[in-house]
């Protein structure tokens, strides 16, 4: 029996229409509607199913390969849901104009990160980060005692006002990249 295949858009991708095997041709991006046609025959109905597809560039501002940093956030560079920031980790962050805190940690819900490690990180050169519950034991400062200060992180994550400032919130990914080590 034969079956088509087509594309909303062949712009962003074509479809060979006898595969179904998607082509880029382009780097155009977009949202793209793929929808696989029966015409019928004296046994079967038509029929026809679809199903939508995003392409992305993976390496556009903002994804995996090519994140935000903290200064991104800061100047309103980084705005948008579920992008990616990379930063260090440097301490709790306890206000918008209070400096984060370094040791002594309170709680589990945020941490302070910035684009490079200090031990004496300030309140214009940090951002919060919102940790929802599913993170909180992982990489609250209150739990690990501060273990985790220096370590690079990957988040995944919604730039929101947090404290009142520019941060990030819920976020649904955080990997290290880098731990610091020391050697006695």
């Amino acid at each position: 029996l034969t079956v088509t295949y087509s594309s909303s858009n062949e712009d962003v991708a074509l479809v060979d229409e006898n595969t179904g095997e998607l082509v880029l041709e382009t780097s155009a991006e977009g949202t793209v509607k793929i929808t696989t046609s029966f015409a019928g025959n004296e046994n079967f109905k038509s029929s026809s199913a679809s199903y939508t597809i995003t392409i992305i560039d993976p390496n556009s501002k903002g994804m995996k390969n090519n994140p935000y940093t903290v200064a991104e956030v800061l100047d309103g560079t980084a705005t948008g849901n579920g992008i990616y920031v990379k930063a260090f980790i440097v301490g709790e962050f306890v206000g918008k104009t209070s400096n984060p805190r370094t040791s002594g940690f309170n709680g589990n819900t945020n941490l302070a990160v910035a684009d490079e490690f200090t031990t004496s990180p300030t309140a214009h050169n940090s951002i919060p980060v919102q940790l929802v519950s599913a993170f909180q034991w992982d990489w609250g400062c209150k739990t690990s005692d501060g273990a985790l200060l220096g370590y690079e992180v990957l988040i995944k994550s919604n730039i929101e006002s947090y404290f009142s400032v520019k941060g990030i919130k819920s976020p649904t990914e955080i990997s290290a990249i880098s731990v610091p080590v020391t050697i006695n």
